[in-house]
């Protein structure tokens, strides 16, 4: 599948089965072969992103989120876009509430949670940040 919220990504659900997995998701590496596959590919994507969308235990988020950047094996903590272009698939397709929390960068021992809300055709993005770099760009 591919979502976009202005530049498309590839995302896959993860599943141990026919169930979706999030220890199956924990455990997600992308291959060396299949990032340069994707990267080179007609769409030029620059990343991978794999999601669960069965809860972790304990856990407040709906659904559990990685994505892999570039060919170096990255792994972007908390991505709002992607998971605003998730949020649009998931809920249009019932498998979240129009309201609810995303996890990310668990597997990174940081703890990003990502709120995504529907009003009306548009997806909102919230949460807390860490600002790393600030700056402005003249184009």
């Amino acid at each position: 599948m591919a979502v976009s919220s202005g530049s498309t990504l590839p995302v896959v659900q993860v599943r141990s089965g026919l169930q979706p997995s999030p220890d199956a998701l924990f455990r997600a590496q992308i291959s060396f072969a299949l990032k340069r596959l994707i990267t080179m590919s007609r769409f030029r994507y620059s990343q991978v992103n794999v999601f669960s969308a069965d809860p972790v235990s304990g856990h407040d988020a709906s659904v559990e989120v990685r994505a892999f950047v570039g060919v170096g094996g990255y792994e972007d903590p908390v991505t709002g876009s992607l998971n605003a272009s998730l949020a649009q698939w998931l809920i249009n397709d019932g498998l979240v509430e129009p309201t609810y929390i995303a996890s990310q960068g668990t597997i990174l021992e940081r703890t990003g949670r990502v709120h995504l809300r529907q009003f009306s055709d548009e997806i909102w993005v919230g949460g807390q940040v860490i600002e790393v770099i600030r700056g402005e760009i003249d184009l």
